[in-house]
């Protein structure tokens, strides 16, 4: 099974640090509708159910009918043998939302070291 973290901050984590992040949003007491998400992490979430239905996006919980999701990031999993087709479409809808991706299975993150919504005058 392929496991997959998303989330944004400025700079890329350690592997170390990103599977603190990834227990952060496994363990989220306090989930949240997507409605309430930020923005990046609600254009992620659609992206993927489009790009990649196949995916199952983690939902920690449900209120009113709605699925609940941690504010500090999206996991989502698929089975190895979907890799090939799957992982390039969900990496992909990450493009826009500039998220990072961690591989808990290659304990290995990428993502975009500052943030261009940023400007230093």
């Amino acid at each position: 099974m392929v496991e997959l973290a998303f989330w944004h901050e400025l700079r890329v984590p350690s592997p170390e640090r990103a599977e603190e992040r990834y227990l952060q949003i496994v363990g989220d007491e306090h989930p949240v509708p997507l409605g309430e998400l930020d923005q990046r992490l609600q254009d992620f979430v659609c992206g993927v159910r489009v790009r990649a239905p196949e995916v199952r996006i983690l939902e920690l919980g449900h209120a009113a009918g709605e699925p609940l999701f941690s504010r500090l990031g999206i996991v989502v999993t698929f089975p190895d043998e979907l890799t090939k087709q799957v992982y390039p479409k969900v990496v992909a809808a990450t493009d826009e939302p500039r998220l990072h991706t961690y591989d808990r299975k290659d304990k290995f993150v990428m993502g975009i070291d500052t943030d261009p919504d940023i400007i230093v005058h």
